[in-house]
C-alpha cells in the first residue's frame, strides 16, 4: 500500500507540474481550472500526509523497537514472534487491519490516480488545441 501511495503521490505531483505550466491561461478557462487546482491540492496534501504518517510515525518507530528487541532475542522462534508483532502493530496503526478502512483507502488512492490521468488528458488536449489555434493564425 505504501508503494502504491507513493506512486499516486508522484502522479498527482506530475499533475501539479502540468497545472504550473497552465498558469498563463486566463479568463473563464482559468476560473474553471481553479476547482481542479483545489482538488489536486487536497489530494496531494492527503497523500503526502498519509505517506509521512505510515513511514515516519508507524513503520520507523516500530522498526527501531523490533530491532532493539531482536538484539536481545535468544532464538529463531523469538525473532519470528518479534517480526509477527511488528507486522501486526504496523497493520493496526496504518489502519490496514480493518477491511473496510483498507477498501476506503484504496478507493481514495484509485480516485486520485484517475483524477491525475484525466487531468493529464485534459492538459494534453488543451495544449494540442492551443498549438492548433496558433498554427491557424
Amino acid at each position: 500500500l505504501l508503494f502504491f501511495a507513493r506512486h499516486v503521490e508522484r502522479r498527482i505531483s506530475a499533475c501539479w507540474l502540468g497545472h504550473q505550466a497552465s498558469k498563463g491561461v486566463g479568463g473563464a478557462a482559468r476560473a474553471e481550472m481553479g476547482r481542479a487546482y483545489w482538488l489536486r491540492h487536497r489530494m496531494l496534501h492527503f497523500l503526502q500526509n498519509f505517506v509521512y504518517y505510515v513511514s515516519n510515525e508507524v513503520i520507523a518507530p516500530r522498526w527501531l523497537e523490533m530491532d532493539e528487541r531482536m538484539r536481545a532475542a535468544g532464538d529463531a522462534d523469538e525473532l519470528h514472534a518479534l517480526h509477527e508483532a511488528f507486522l501486526d502493530a504496523c497493520l493496526r496503526e496504518c489502519l490496514l487491519a480493518s477491511q473496510d478502512l483498507l477498501s476506503l483507502l484504496m478507493k481514495l488512492m484509485t480516485t486520485c490516480l484517475l483524477f491525475s490521468e484525466r487531468m493529464h488528458e485534459a492538459m494534453s488536449a488543451a495544449e494540442a488545441a492551443s498549438e492548433a489555434a496558433a498554427d491557424a493564425h
